[in-house]
């Protein structure tokens, strides 16, 4: 069911605030004491994501086609996104304050179209990220710690275009925000971003230009080593 953009906001909105309420009330660094040496660690994570759909402007790759242009709005539409994030951090020495980085490899589902026709655009994406990690330590005990990473990313987008199977480029650039709850060995939590993003896929007579604006949610669970 697709939901107005009213309704995006406010889930974004209340994740952002989950997951700062998240990241703020599990760092308890006057309990447990902060490390006196580099505390260097590695992140798989597995996650799922609710992302928007795509803007859509058709133009003409030849002008004696004598087709007629065409744009319409994402509007409400919703897609999906699947992917395997991977990060290596360091902790200072009496810090919890860590920098961060690692690459996601995705694949991302949406549906684009108006009422009468729709199609499935289909993106594998690689995203690498560089930010930081707060409130995390090597411990045994459950704790929460928050994170800030921004990203840029390329990848290609596969749709049907004239009966075609066609294949375009797509980058994109974000700011990703998660907070979340680990022990020694595994880690899940909730994440929000921002994503700005374009695709090009190019036909015989006509091309797709795709224009993503809007906010993700969605989840991760993965392993700390």
């Amino acid at each position: 069911m697709a939901l107005s953009r009213s309704v995006q906001l406010s889930v974004s909105a209340t994740c952002v605030a989950t997951l700062l309420g998240l990241a703020v009330s599990g760092v308890r660094a006057e309990e447990e004491g902060v490390a006196a040496k580099p505390y260097t660690y590695g992140e798989l994570r597995f996650g799922y994501v609710s992302a928007p759909g795509p803007d859509v402007r058709q133009v003409n790759s030849d002008s004696s086609t004598g087709l007629t242009p065409y744009s319409y709005n994402g509007g409400d539409s919703r897609g999906f996104r699947v992917g395997v994030t991977y990060l290596s951090g360091t902790v200072p020495p009496q810090s919890l304050l860590a920098n961060v980085w690692g690459a996601q490899v995705s694949l991302g589902s949406y549906s684009i179209g108006n009422q009468s026709v729709t199609t499935r655009v289909i993106q594998p994406m690689v995203d690498l990220y560089y930010g930081w990690q707060y409130g995390i330590m090597e411990t045994q005990t459950l704790r929460g710690f928050g994170e800030f990473l921004p990203y840029v990313g390329v990848g290609g987008s596969h749709v049907k275009l004239e009966e075609k199977a066609r294949l375009g480029y797509a980058v994109e650039t974000g700011l990703r925000f998660g907070a979340y709850l680990t022990e020694h060995t595994w880690t899940a939590g909730l994440t929000t971003s921002y994503v700005l993003g374009f695709s090009k896929i190019k036909g015989d007579q006509q091309s797709l230009e795709l224009t993503t604006n809007g906010f993700t949610f969605g989840g991760e669970f993965g392993f700390r080593f």
